[in-house]
């Protein structure tokens, strides 16, 4: 349903998160299998993994959406403002 609004609005939308560094080897291999299957990589997260660990510069985060939103248009006493518009992803 988030999709179908985005589309037929041109709206985008908004997603409240917390994100958390995976640390442990298991979780950040996980997570690149993810990430590669997206993007089409054949390459084993098994090799990638140090990539993200130690001295590397670079870091796998795990986000836990807490809100979504689009936004819209309102009107108090004659001036625009921008207004929120909760959407539950589990409804259709």
């Amino acid at each position: 349903m988030i999709q179908k609004l985005s589309k037929e609005r041109g709206e985008g939308v908004y997603v409240q998160a917390k994100a958390y560094m995976l640390t442990k080897e298991d979780d950040i291999a996980h997570a690149l299998s993810y990430l590669d299957g997206r993007v089409g990589k054949k390459k084993d997260p098994k090799t990638r993994v140090a990539q993200f660990l130690g001295d590397k510069p670079r870091r796998i985060y795990k986000a836990i959406p807490e809100q979504f939103w689009i936004n819209g248009e309102g009107d108090v006493k004659g001036e625009y403002i921008d207004v929120r518009f909760d959407v539950d992803p589990r409804k259709p």
